[in-house]
């Protein structure tokens, strides 16, 4: 998914069939895309249609997150809510790229992917590490404790650094990575991501 849609070249109608190809991202998307976010004037009723109404980059960005979170569990269950963490994301995202739009930078179009998937490694953890996960929520509430220093006592890594690295895992931009793995932190400095961690 992120291969074709990096090339702008390829037909509307191509990546449409290929998101069209998978019913449970087709669905996905077309939820995403109908449930306010984006304030359509009318529902779209297709891939095709929802890329023709948003425009191709939107629609791609969009389709590369949802393919990437797929491969976690996405099914609410057990003390996490997963809606809210999918409502939650898909705000970051969408505010992430509505802020960029009115900054004249040379900020990258995928912000939007970045905003939707910096909280990525959380759902590592409840996937792959559950229960040191749920310890690490405990000490956070409990102790009044930042999250991330929570995730590096009870796990030893922290979700940003979990992030960046499924970022590399998935060959996207190393910029975007990078804005991910310290997105928490913000640095006077002038790094690349620099910019994209201060909108994040």
């Amino acid at each position: 998914m992120a291969q074709l849609t990096s090339d702008l070249s390829v037909p509307v109608k191509d990546v449409a069939d290929r998101i069209g190809s998978d019913a449970e991202l087709s669905k996905k998307m077309l939820e995403v895309v109908n449930s306010g976010f984006y304030k359509l004037a009318a529902p779209a009723s297709s891939i095709e249609e929802a890329i023709q109404l948003l425009g191709y980059k939107k629609m791609c960005n969009l389709g590369v997150g949802l393919d990437l979170i797929s491969h976690f569990l996405t099914e609410a269950g057990g003390p996490f809510d997963h809606a809210r963490f999918w409502e939650r994301s898909i705000c970051h995202g969408v505010a992430a790229a509505a802020i960029t739009s009115k900054l004249p930078s040379d900020l990258p179009a995928d912000v939007f992917t970045v905003g939707l998937l910096q909280d990525i490694g959380v759902l590592f953890f409840v996937q792959y590490k559950p229960l040191e996960y749920g310890s690490a929520l405990g000490v956070s509430k409990g102790q009044s404790t930042h999250m991330v220093l929570a995730e590096q006592d009870s796990i030893g890594v922290d979700h940003a650094k979990i992030g960046a690295l499924l970022f590399r895992k998935w060959k996207l931009p190393k910029l975007l990575g990078d804005a991910v793995l310290s997105h928490h932190y913000y640095e006077a400095d002038k790094t690349p991501a620099r910019g994209i961690k201060t909108i994040l």
